[in-house]
């Protein structure tokens, strides 16, 4: 299994990459979002780049976990429910903190 870790530009790696068990560290989101060695991607960011970063993972194929909450706004949300069901992926976030923002994703 492939594993690859995204960190903070200002976070600098300070450990040598076998120290890290073979994981991967970079401060670009490009390099996971549009890898094709990557299926799923877990995007746990301040939540005004959820949106951009899901839409972008959804266009490139993978399966999304998205941390609360799960976007700006509704309009947001609808639009990468619908994008996740044009690319017959997944996007998930949890908890949910409403009835039909849970149903609406796992109809998916």
């Amino acid at each position: 299994m492939r594993r690859n870790a995204m960190r903070h530009e200002s976070q600098r790696p300070r450990t040598s990459q076998e120290e890290l068990h073979g994981l991967e560290v970079t401060t670009n989101p490009e390099e996971i979002l549009k890898s094709p060695k990557i299926d799923a991607v877990a995007i746990v960011a301040p939540v005004w780049t959820h949106y951009k970063l899901a839409k972008s993972a959804l266009e490139n194929g993978k399966h999304v976990f998205v941390e609360k909450p799960f976007t700006s706004s509704s309009e947001q949300a609808e639009e990468l429910i619908e994008l996740a069901a044009r690319w017959a992926t997944r996007i998930t976030a949890i908890p949910c903190v409403s009835t039909w923002v849970c149903s609406s994703m796992t109809s998916a």
